[in-house]
């Protein structure tokens, strides 16, 4: 009896080597499920240290000649973060626009220096 669409025999060399190609980019599902574990422990860890971190946070920018700078370094952060404040309106409009300003001067500045030492080498 011939076998019909839903009987086939799908045991071939065409599927087995289909298999072996994709085989060394399927997960074992004990690293899935570790991955699974790791994300929540880091999960933990994170809500963890955000709520002890409000407790005893301190401003980590301030804003000097209408410049916003980390307190830790005096750098202008980086943008994504100067995007993030103003989006918070944490930031006026004219803060964050000079803030870019600068950014970009010390980012040219940094660059400059990179090229000057590696030059010197």
């Amino acid at each position: 009896m011939p076998a019909t669409n839903q009987e086939r025999d799908i045991d071939t060399s065409d599927v087995r080597e289909a298999l072996d190609v994709v085989d060394p980019y399927c997960l074992p599902k004990w690293r899935v499920d570790q991955f699974r574990q790791t994300r929540h422990i880091l999960t933990s860890c994170l809500r963890f240290y955000s709520v002890t971190a409000k407790k005893k946070q301190k401003p980590e920018v301030y804003i000097k000649d209408g410049i916003v700078r980390w307190q830790s370094n005096d750098l202008v952060p980086p943008r994504w973060r100067l995007d993030d404040f103003y989006e918070k309106k944490q930031i006026s409009r004219a803060e964050y626009k000079k803030s870019l300003r600068a950014l970009d001067r010390e980012t040219a500045a940094l660059v400059a220096e990179y090229h000057e030492v590696k030059s010197d080498r």
